[in-house]
């Protein structure tokens, strides 16, 4: 910031109206997450940025002193001081105020908590970011109850953050909000989204609690909102999903509401709940072509996981331009994602939960029963998407630890769906079984294909080339190969030549990867032992 001062573009700046240079320090201060106000390496005491612009020059400090916006951000993770001075130079403009766990020890919420409440007329962004593994303070929930109940007057709230994930979203619950007439943007999980707001219209960003409720009246609230543009709602504990008792769960149902668009909407995430409770909301809601869509499905245990996708999605998917197949360890909580966009559609993002710890019965599996079953699910689930017609698909992505244990027949199939792909990218740790199915000319896989990305995979040098070199009888020409250049490559040996010098001659290689360093073989080397 020092350098601000006599610089080249100076003498330009002065030339500026001290409203422009006001707008454009406000612009440079202000910040979207009030966390950021502070940083975790930093002391509190620190100068921030409104104090260091007005120290520029006298020019500059008249500008900062006399711009109350400017000094209207406080974190309570400052020092007492600065957040003295920020308060009283604010003046009358709306105030922006946070409070971290970090920093809550330091008493300076407690200090300014009485002075405050003379304040909080002019209260117009909260955030509270809490951690699970910290009891909430008494004051400070007593606190943020009294604005919720409307016992400390705020009517100018419009934004209204409150992170507390230690605290259960089955938990949440009904209150009435008609006393934020501004309220714009809520974050706040131990809010129902059945609580009354005071003009759902001006709603534009929503993380709150559906916990309990039905399809229909998360319609309700989404047709009451249609200026949404990010929406996050935690539906269910996936454990609490009872799993699926016959057909007639795999049956959408039928539209009972006039169709819902959400034209402003950027992401909207919804979790956990099962296919049928999925395929009642999407059938009655249309989404801009460029939103992101994240969905959570809890499975049964009858079926693969292609069969638990929302069968209102099945058309979309079909027609996918772009796919992403990434299967999960076992270990992990979900199974499997997917993710797929189709032209004039949004593009959606698909998590399976994962039962293999668990038979039908309920039994547990051991470790390599867990594998077993992992790599079985993952089989099933190539399989099924090899019986789709992708007729506009161009773009694949597929990964995951188990994919490489696959049956060729299994890899193959997959791949000789794919007629009109142009680019496939694989993420497994062995990518030989995948270029054996490349290769074989009587299915003639992925026939267009002109960019290979197999970076962080094993392969085998002289197999790739083989490959590659093969399917210029019956394939067009791949244009780029993106790999992971590994320097020990240059002793490996193949006759004469060295894996270096053959991957240097890959038709489409053009030195574009990752390249290990003497650093991660050193890591991998020691992993091994």
């Amino acid at each position: 910031m020092a350098g601000l001062a006599g610089t080249v573009t100076s003498a330009f700046i002065d030339r500026l109206p001290d409203e422009i240079v006001g707008l454009i320090m406000w612009h440079l201060v202000y910040k979207q997450d009030l966390q950021d106000l502070i940083s975790q390496g930093s002391p509190g005491d620190s100068p921030h940025i409104t104090q260091l612009i007005s120290r520029v020059c006298k020019a500059w400090r008249w500008i900062a002193l006399n711009n109350p916006s400017l000094w209207a951000q406080i974190h309570f993770g400052w020092s007492f001081a600065a957040i003295s001075i920020y308060l009283e130079r604010s003046q009358e403009a709306p105030l922006s105020l946070a409070v971290h766990h970090s920093y809550f020890e330091s008493h300076h919420f407690q200090l300014v908590q009485d002075s405050l409440r003379e304040s909080m007329r002019r209260l117009e962004r909260l955030s509270i970011s809490w951690t699970p593994s910290l009891s909430e303070p008494p004051e400070l929930m007593s606190w943020i109850d009294d604005i919720i109940k409307n016992r400390i007057s705020t009517p100018i709230l419009s934004q209204l953050h409150l992170d507390f994930p230690g605290i259960p979203r089955s938990s949440s619950r009904l209150e009435s909000l008609e006393h934020l007439p501004r309220l714009s943007n809520i974050c706040f999980s131990m809010i129902s989204l059945l609580s009354l707001m005071p003009d759902p219209c001006r709603l534009t960003v929503v993380d709150a609690s559906s916990f309990g409720l039905t399809s229909a009246q998360i319609l309700t609230f989404l047709s009451s909102a249609p200026m949404l543009e990010l929406v996050t709602l935690a539906h269910q504990w996936i454990e609490d999903i009872a799993p699926p008792s016959g057909d007639a769960e795999f049956q959408a149902a039928a539209q009972t509401t006039q169709m819902i668009h959400l034209r402003h909407l950027e992401k909207f995430t919804l979790g956990w709940g099962s296919k049928m409770f999925y395929d009642e909301i999407l059938s009655n809601v249309l989404f801009p072509q460029t939103a992101n869509i994240f969905l959570s499905v809890a499975r049964g245990y009858r079926k693969g996981i292609f069969d638990y996708v929302p069968r209102t999605l099945l058309g979309i998917f079909q027609h996918s331009v772009h796919l992403e197949v990434q299967m999960q360890d076992f270990e992990d909580f979900t199974s499997a994602v997917l993710v797929f966009k189709a032209a004039r559609h949004a593009q959606f993002h698909i998590t399976f939960d994962n039962i293999a710890p668990l038979t039908e019965s309920g039994r547990p599996r051991n470790f390599q029963q867990q594998v077993d079953y992992r790599v079985q699910e993952t089989a099933q689930l190539f399989e099924d998407l090899a019986t789709n017609d992708f007729l506009s698909l161009r773009n694949v992505v597929v990964g995951g630890k188990y994919i490489h244990s696959l049956a060729l027949n299994t890899i193959s199939r997959f791949l000789a769906s794919l007629k009109h792909i142009e680019r496939l990218a694989i993420e497994t740790i062995d990518v030989d079984g995948f270029l054996d199915a490349l290769g074989l000319s009587e299915l003639e896989p992925c026939p267009s294909l002109r960019s290979l990305d197999i970076r962080g995979c094993e392969f085998d040098a002289e197999h790739l080339e083989g490959v590659i070199v093969d399917r210029f009888e019956w394939a067009v020409k791949l244009d780029d190969l993106k790999l992971t250049f590994d320097p020990r490559m240059k002793i490996w040996r193949y006759g004469c030549r060295s894996a270096a010098d053959i991957v240097r001659d890959l038709p489409g290689y053009g030195g574009e990867g990752d390249v290990l360093t003497s650093e991660s073989e050193f890591d991998e080397d020691t992993e091994s032992d």
